[in-house]
């Protein structure tokens, strides 16, 4: 029979206003995985900026643990969805919100380096 949304995916739906189709919903994802990704890119700069020879080593390796940390939390929750048209959305949702995650532990960092 049909797959359910997992409510997990269903609530993000809910940040894509007028979205109808899979696709839209796939699209908007994609696109809430983008901005996500361009903003950790962002902090992520502004961080090693203004950390240290020793922090910026440790940064690094956190950051390359992190990535695949993201990526392998992303694929076992769209293992899921395997075969099934909503796979693709699930997991860029997945990225987002990680991403999303992360982005706000690198902007508490970022306050607490420029208060120094």
């Amino acid at each position: 029979g049909p797959v359910a949304v997992a409510p997990a995916a269903e609530a993000q739906t809910d940040r894509c206003p007028g979205a109808v189709t899979q696709l839209d919903l796939t699209d908007c994802a994609a696109r809430e995985y983008r901005d996500a990704d361009a903003d950790l890119n962002r902090v992520y700069r502004d961080v090693m900026s203004l950390a240290g020879a020793r922090q910026e080593r440790g940064l690094r390796e956190a950051q390359r643990a992190w990535l695949r940390f993201r990526d392998a939390h992303c694929a076992v929750e769209a293992a899921a969805y395997e075969g099934g048209s909503i796979q693709p959305m699930v997991r860029a949702f997945c990225l987002a919100g990680v991403t999303e995650q992360r982005a706000d532990q690198l902007r508490e960092m970022l306050g607490r380096l420029r208060d120094r």
